[in-house]
C-alpha cells in the first residue's frame, strides 16, 4: 500500500533576501554568505540581542513531497536535540517564513579569511598531516555525538560542509 504523495506548491528559487530585510520577526539580514540547491545561507543579526548567526532560508520546491518534508522536519529536530558540541554547528531555532523553512544557527566566523576546509585547504596552502588528523578526528568526536543524540546520518559529507573556526579548529554543518 503506497501513500499518495502530496507535492508542495512550488516557490522561486531565485528569489532571495537583501542586507536590511527582517526574517522571522527579528532577524536582519546583513549579508548572503552562500547559496545551494534548496536555498541560501545569510549572515543575519538577532535585533533582540545584536548577537550574529546563519540563518539557512530551504526553499519550498515542487518536486518535494509531503515525505520529503517530514523527513526534512525530523531530522531538524534531531539536530536540535544535539545541542551544544565543540564540532558542530549549533542550530538554534526553526521558523517557518511565508514559504520557507528557515534555519537560525550558529555563525561560524571565518578564520584566516576562509570558512570551509575546502577553502582553507586552497587558499592557504598551510596544512600539514597533523591539522588535517586532528580534523578527521573532530570530525569522527561530532559525529559520534550526533549518533548519541538520534541523528542517523550525515547525508552530505564533503569540505564545503565542514567550516574551520579560530585556532582551525572544525565544526560540522548541513547535515544534508
Amino acid at each position: 500500500d503506497k501513500q499518495p504523495q502530496h507535492q508542495i506548491p512550488s516557490y522561486n528559487i531565485d528569489q532571495h533576501y537583501s542586507p536590511g530585510d527582517i526574517v522571522c520577526s527579528n532577524y536582519e539580514v546583513k549579508l548572503k554568505l552562500g547559496q545551494g540547491g534548496m536555498g541560501e545561507v545569510y549572515l543575519v543579526e538577532d535585533t533582540s540581542n545584536g548577537k550574529l548567526c546563519a540563518a539557512k532560508v530551504v526553499r519550498t520546491r515542487s518536486s518535494a513531497s509531503a515525505a520529503d518534508l517530514v523527513g526534512f522536519r525530523q531530522e531538524v529536530s534531531a539536530l536540535l536535540q544535539v545541542g551544544t558540541h565543540p564540532f558542530i554547528v549549533r542550530f538554534l531555532n526553526l521558523h517557518e517564513h511565508a514559504r520557507d523553512t528557515v534555519l537560525i544557527m550558529e555563525y561560524v566566523a571565518p578564520s584566516s579569511g576562509c570558512t570551509t576546509a575546502r577553502d582553507y585547504i586552497i587558499q592557504t596552502q598551510d596544512y600539514t598531516d597533523k591539522v588535517l588528523g586532528m580534523w578527521a578526528v573532530q570530525f569522527c568526536v561530532g559525529i559520534e555525538h550526533a549518533i548519541k543524540c538520534g541523528l542517523e546520518v550525515h547525508r552530505d559529507i564533503k569540505p564545503d560542509n565542514l567550516l574551520i573556526e579560530s585556532g582551525v579548529f572544525l565544526k560540522i554543518a548541513d547535515f544534508g
